[in-house]
């Protein structure tokens, strides 16, 4: 994955880094660069864009929304429309989608039981904006 593609970062611990892909042009984060842009809190144009590896079109795995947008981190390959994958970003999501993505992924970092209650899925650490 290589580095975070914020400028003037370059953090590179691989198995934390996120790649977001939605069809068109993919970032690489560090988790703090990941929250701030999602919370429009570090500018878009800071952030060097890469052209999209996507070939296919999937789903959003927690609604079926065609327009899906890629998340890939050290454990999985999420497909997730905006709204979720919001809420992936912000360990916010819903105990129905929780579920949804726990039953297909299991014990990942971003799913894992300091985010969230394993069996009623509700987040214990959502991001407050």
């Amino acid at each position: 994955m290589g580095t975070c593609n914020a400028l003037g970062c370059g953090f590179g611990v691989e198995e934390i880094l996120v790649k977001i892909d939605n069809g068109q042009s993919k970032v690489t984060l560090c988790p703090n660069h990941i929250l701030m842009l999602k919370n429009n809190l570090f500018n878009i144009e800071r952030v060097y864009t890469e052209p999209s590896e996507r070939h296919d079109k999937n789903p959003c795995e927690c609604c079926n929304e065609q327009d899906s947008i890629e998340y890939k981190d050290h454990d999985a390959t999420m497909y997730l429309c905006a709204k979720h994958l919001g809420d992936l970003i912000d360990r916010n999501l819903s105990p129905r989608d929780f579920k949804t993505l726990y039953h297909k992924y299991g014990n990942i970092y971003i799913l894992h039981d300091d985010f969230y209650h394993p069996e009623t899925g509700e987040a214990f650490q959502p991001v407050e904006r």
